[in-house]
């Protein structure tokens, strides 16, 4: 009998291992698939946010530090333009978006329709080499200033009102009160009794007084 519950025992723990090793190679299996795609979707977000220009509705994403423009064939972007300098213009990226610089070209370089020789660029600024159209895109969120934060002021008299009207809507208070009704009427009714057996006490004596 001891040989067999010593059998069932050492089976049941082998059963109990097994079990936790599937558990625990398909939590790992979990795990990892989610990390897989915690960094897809983090990488894809990184993409969609990435800043671009948008040349005659050709759109180039900005992925240098340093990105040249112009209509020689050796430039990060090429505008077959003959209003554009060889070498028009550069952008050089500063944190989270780029700066600007017009490299002395022939046609200049204007952003919101003013001449400029060096700016940073910002949201949805239109950008004019020579006589070429462009717009500079970049992350909205991060181009935009955060949202203020706005203080929620505490409200006592508001929350004194609500503890008070719980404390009246309170089953027990109702109770309470019962109570003493029921206890004040006790009394009354003593005190009545009380009253008319002190006054037929007097009038016993009264009567029973011997006369003058």
């Amino acid at each position: 009998m001891c040989a067999m519950m010593q059998k069932l025992r050492v089976s049941s723990t082998a059963i109990e291992a097994a079990l936790c090793g599937e558990a625990c190679r398909g939590s790992i299996v979990v795990t990892s698939a989610d990390s897989s795609d915690l960094s897809h979707s983090i990488h894809s977000i990184k993409i969609d946010n990435m800043p671009r220009l948008i040349i005659n509705g050709t759109v180039h994403e900005l992925v240098e530090e340093l990105i040249t423009i112009g209509r020689g064939p050796d430039n990060t972007i090429v505008i077959s333009d003959s209003s554009v300098s060889s070498h028009h213009a550069q952008l050089q990226r500063v944190g989270e978006n780029y700066r600007l610089k017009d490299l002395g070209s022939t046609n200049g370089t204007r952003v919101n329709g003013i001449p400029v020789t060096e700016t940073t660029l910002r949201f949805d600024d239109r950008i004019r080499f020579g006589a070429t159209e462009a717009r500079y895109e970049a992350d909205a969120i991060g181009s935009q200033p955060p949202p203020q934060i706005q203080e929620v002021e505490a409200r006592p008299a508001k929350l004194s009102a609500v503890l008070a009207g719980f404390a009246n809507a309170s089953p027990f208070l109702h109770q309470k009160d019962q109570k003493d009704t029921v206890r004040s009427a006790i009394l009354a009714g003593l005190a009545v009794i009380l009253l008319i057996f002190l006054g037929s006490m007097i009038a016993v004596l009264l009567m029973h007084a011997p006369a003058p």
